[in-house]
Formats: C-alpha cells, sequence, structure tokens
C-alpha cells in the first residue's frame, strides 16, 4: 500500500494528558488543549517569528515554556483574540466563545 501524506493543516490543538497521583478524588486524566508557535502562526497567518518578537516585547497571548519548548494554552489565544476584537466603530465588542 502507498503511503499517505500527513493531514494539513495539523489538528486545531496538540492534547498533552496530565496524570493525577496526588488526589484520589480528581478524575485519573484530564486533557489539555495546547498550540506550539507554528501551529498559532499558521492560525494566525503569521510569522513564527512575530510571535517570537511578542514574547520579547511582552505582548501577544500567554505562553508557557515546558521544557525549553513554548506552547500556548488554547483558552489563553481564545481569550487574546476576543480581547482584540473590534466592532465597525472602533469600539470593543463582545462575543461568547465555546470551548469544546
Amino acid at each position: 500500500l502507498p503511503r499517505q501524506p500527513p493531514t494539513f493543516p495539523p489538528a486545531p490543538y496538540r492534547t498533552f494528558v496530565r496524570m493525577f497521583t496526588h488526589d484520589h478524588d480528581a478524575p485519573s486524566v484530564t486533557a489539555i488543549r495546547h498550540l506550539n508557535q507554528l501551529e498559532l502562526a499558521r492560525r494566525w497567518r503569521m510569522s513564527e517569528r512575530t510571535l517570537e518578537r511578542w514574547r520579547w516585547l511582552k505582548k501577544g497571548p500567554t505562553y508557557l515554556k515546558v521544557g525549553g519548548h513554548v506552547v500556548y494554552r488554547f483558552e489563553d489565544v481564545l481569550a487574546y483574540e476576543q480581547a482584540q476584537l473590534h466592532g465597525a466603530d472602533g469600539q470593543a465588542a463582545s462575543i461568547t466563545v465555546a470551548v469544546r
């Protein structure tokens, strides 16, 4: 069988799994969604270098450094996008975003 090419674009988010070992009442596994720098740059159709510059200038969405890698929580990306939303009159608009 011929190999199938990888799907493009990549999934809108990457799922990391955290195991709970200290709390017996908590669920055993929780999914946490993150975007890496490349995925966020593609989402916003901008250069990865722009995101690097924003981090240096302390602009843009909140990010995490995990093991030397930069990741953005999906919830933080959505919050940043909503904060940047403006109506036709130039005033900040408000919308409700459902996270699934």
